[in-house]
C-alpha cells in the first residue's frame, strides 16, 4: 500500500484527505506541524507528500525546499487557494509535482497521486539500473584487466574467449538501458532507437532481467 503524508494546518481537512485516500486504497498520514515534517518522513517513508502552502506561522515553501534538499525525488503536490496560485506556480519551480486549487475535484488528486506515484518508481529504477551499470562498468574493468593477463601469462585459466563474452554481455545490456531511460520505457521507440525489432528487444530485455518499468 502507497503511503501519503498529508502537512497541512487544518485538522478537518486532513482528517478529510485521510478518510478519502484510505477509500482510495493509500495509507495515509498526516500532521499539522510542519517541524515534524522531517521525522515523519523518516519513519514513514511516504512516496507522495500533500503540501499546503498556507501552514499558519510557516511558509511553505520553506517546507518544500527543507523537503527538496532532504529527497530530490520525493514528489510533493502543492495544496493552495485561488489568493495563493501565483506562489503555487513558485513552488512547481522549485521542484513540486503538481498543484492543486481548493476546492479540487477527487478525481484530479487520485490522478495526480498515480501519476506522482508512477514518477516515484521510474526514478527509483532509473536509479537501481544506473547502479548496476556502475558495477557493471567495474565489472568490465576487471574483464579487461582478466584479459590482458590472459594475453601475458598463456597458462591463465581464465579463457579470454569467456572475457570477451561476458564484455560484450555487458555492453548489450548497457545499450539497451540507456535507450529504454531516453525513451522513458517506450520499447517501441527504444527498439527503433537500437535498429532491432520489437520481439528482440522483448527477448533481451528478459534475458538481462531489466526490470519491466
Amino acid at each position: 500500500m502507497e503511503k501519503i503524508l498529508i502537512i497541512e494546518d487544518e485538522e478537518d481537512l486532513c482528517t478529510l484527505l485521510a478518510k478519502k485516500l484510505a477509500a482510495a486504497d493509500y495509507q495515509a498520514n498526516w500532521t499539522t506541524n510542519p517541524e515534524t515534517t522531517h521525522d515523519l518522513i523518516e519513519k514513514i517513508r511516504p512516496s507522495v507528500i500533500l503540501l499546503d502552502l498556507k501552514l499558519g506561522d510557516y511558509n511553505g515553501l520553506a517546507v518544500l525546499r527543507e523537503i527538496r534538499q532532504r529527497d530530490p525525488r520525493l514528489p510533493v503536490i502543492i495544496l493552495t487557494a485561488d489568493n495563493t496560485l501565483t506562489t503555487a506556480v513558485q513552488a512547481m519551480s522549485e521542484g513540486a509535482f503538481y498543484y492543486l486549487v481548493k476546492p479540487w475535484d477527487d478525481r484530479e488528486l487520485k490522478a495526480l497521486l498515480k501519476k506522482a506515484i508512477e514518477s516515484r518508481n521510474l526514478h527509483r529504477q532509473i536509479d537501481e539500473l544506473q547502479q548496476r551499470v556502475t558495477e557493471g562498468e567495474t565489472l568490465l574493468k576487471d574483464l579487461v584487466n582478466a584479459a590482458a593477463n590472459k594475453l601475458s601469462k598463456p597458462d591463465d585459466p581464465i579463457r579470454l574467449t569467456e572475457v570477451v563474452r561476458q564484455a560484450t554481455r555487458f555492453l548489450e545490456k548497457r545499450l539497451i538501458l540507456d535507450a529504454l531511460v531516453k525513451t522513458h520505457w517506450h520499447r517501441g521507440e527504444a527498439s527503433r532507437l537500437l535498429g532491432i525489432d520489437p520481439k528482440t528487444l522483448y527477448n533481451k530485455i528478459k534475458e538481462h532481467d531489466i526490470p519491466a518499468a
